[in-house]
């Protein structure tokens, strides 16, 4: 009896590609100027080429080939609008030869994927389609293309770097596909139920798409794009289910701390606080958590950061017993019930530090293996380069991540050096976390800075008691002990006394209730911060402010 043949199409997520211009490889350079990639990839129109998958999926696609029948990439120029690249992926999925056609999309891929499949959903050939495998694709968003059209982003954050922050702080906002990966109104409709604002800039809060759109990412956009295109016809058919015929299988990183909210302070420094997911897309935005889908299937992975998933040998494998139709057992380091006990959620601490300076990470020998390395010896850079570290900067704000669980445990490191490159006030902050959750907060007291100190982060065993030191010319000046901070759940609101005045006006005793006609008049006799200043104070008669 024949067996069923199997093709399978492999779709890369975001800068997952090599692009060529005019023959030439224009994306990723290790030597490559922030001109050059400022001339090359904008605007979005500029005739580029997608050539072939980083080798981030060569792995990935050799352990396929040795098992299936027929396996293919499917690159597109990752700038460009998603709902552009449907009509290629149907061509590439009609010249599979195979019977049954499975797709394995990681990151942004899997939307590719999935706006095709709606958009050619009554396509004949396209019903060979039977399986859509996503690894950490962003359903609903991620705040790190906020992060990226405001702040910018260093690609990547590590060792070699291919463009930096201020680069592709500009050319994001010519990409339409970086705007399609804004959080949506689902995503924020979350936070809120979960307590948590979504944006605060400019002194005003946001919690709807089109409202923070409309006043901090419109100027840019429209300079580039139709919004109609890039935002309305998308999502009418992202937000579509994909057929029911097709089976559709969710792979989530966890375990990693991942922005899920961002705003700005009065001194107009980003801050984030952070939720549990692959370190870029948090697990509310992968997991469409679809229950009454009976061929929808989810799969968690502990301490699976985003990039890194494709290259996973146990996700690999995943992703082969999902392709053979292989039942599922849960395991220590892969689960299909975010109520596992095989879950580990982020346990660690993540220190803050908010000022226009630079930061270097010192280990337990005293050597620095992240920022200023002090030394030319390409040995030597090479050993310390091989240390790990996890920091994510984000504006003029560092947050520099220690996990219990892995090598960049907090004991494993003797402090942080911050050498300023201007004159600024400076707040370093210590949070801890357990299973999740933000337990507990520590910071020192603000304090100036300038070019001529430099503050020392001093780690302590018991990490409660670190310390930190402000030098001048090498000599420390002084010694500041970490405070505790109030957090969600203790945190005292501002108070604020008012006085109400009227010739016809009764105050019931014992109720904080006013009785009065014609004419009465309030004032705000004081207000008293409580652990936060309070930025605006309003008045609601009739529910209208």
């Amino acid at each position: 009896m024949a067996t069923t043949r199997i093709g399978i199409i492999l779709i890369h997520g975001t800068m997952g590609s090599v692009l060529q211009k005019k023959g030439k490889k224009i994306w990723p350079l290790i030597n490559g100027s922030d001109i050059d990639y400022i001339n090359d990839l904008t605007p979005h129109t500029n005739k580029v080429e997608p050539s072939h998958m980083l080798t981030t999926y060569k792995l990935l696609k050799l352990n396929l080939k040795l098992k299936f029948d027929e396996v293919e990439e499917f690159v597109y120029d990752w700038r460009q609008n998603n709902l552009d690249h449907s009509s290629l992926l149907k061509n590439k999925i009609e010249s599979m030869t195979s019977e049954v056609v499975y797709i394995v999309a990681h990151s942004m891929g899997g939307i590719v994927a999935k706006i095709c499949l709606n958009e050619y959903k009554t396509n004949e050939d396209l019903k060979k389609v039977k399986k859509l495998i996503t690894l950490g694709t962003p359903w609903r968003g991620s705040m790190e293309s906020v992060k990226t059209l405001l702040y910018g982003s260093k690609i990547p954050q590590k060792y070699l770097t291919f463009i930096e922050k201020e680069a592709s702080r500009k050319i994001s906002s010519h990409f339409p596909s970086v705007y399609q990966l804004l959080p949506t109104d689902n995503y924020l409709s979350q936070l809120k139920q979960d307590n948590c604002v979504p944006y605060y800039f400019n002194d005003c809060y946001y919690d709807k798409f089109d409202d923070f759109f409309e006043e901090i990412l419109k100027e840019k956009f429209v300079e580039n794009h139709s919004y109609d295109r890039v935002f309305n016809d998308y999502y009418d058919l992202l937000n579509k289910d994909i057929s029911e015929e097709i089976e559709l299988h969710e792979i989530i990183g966890t375990g990693k701390p991942t922005i899920k909210m961002i705003c700005e302070n009065t001194r107009n420094e980003p801050y984030v606080t952070f939720d549990e997911g692959d370190g870029t897309v948090p697990i509310s935005s992968a997991y469409s958590n679809l229950k009454n889908r009976e061929n929808y299937f989810a799969y968690f992975v502990n301490k699976c950061s985003h990039n890194s998933m494709p290259m996973k040998p146990n996700v690999i494998n995943l992703v082969e017993n999902i392709i053979k139709g292989k039942e599922f057992v849960s395991t220590s380091s892969i689960f299909d019930d975010l109520d596992s006990q095989f879950y580990e959620r982020f346990s660690g601490y993540i220190s803050k530090v908010a000022c226009p300076v630079d930061i270097s990470i010192r280990d337990n020998e005293g050597n620095i293996i992240y920022g200023n390395i002090e030394t030319i010896n390409e040995e030597e850079i090479r050993n310390l380069l091989q240390k790990d570290y996890e920091v994510d900067n984000i504006g003029t704000t560092t947050y520099v991540i220690f996990d219990d669980d892995d090598e960049t445990k907090i004991t494993n490191f003797n402090g942080l050096v911050v050498d300023a490159y201007d004159k600024g006030l400076t707040s370093i902050s210590l949070e801890k976390y357990e299973k999740g959750k933000l337990i507990e907060k520590k910071a020192f007291k603000t304090f100036e800075i300038d070019t001529n100190l430099q503050a020392e982060l001093c780690l302590d065993d018991d990490t409660e008691k670190s310390s930190l030191n402000i030098l001048r010319d090498g000599k420390i000046e002084r010694t500041m002990e970490l405070n505790d901070i109030a957090i969600e759940g203790t945190v005292t609101p501002p108070d604020t006394t008012i006085n109400l005045y009227g010739e016809n006006l009764i105050h019931l005793e014992d109720e904080e209730v006013y009785l009065g006609k014609d004419t009465v008049t309030l004032s705000v006799d004081s207000i008293e911060s409580g652990d936060f200043e309070a930025k605006h104070t309003f008045v609601v008669i009739g529910g209208k402010e």
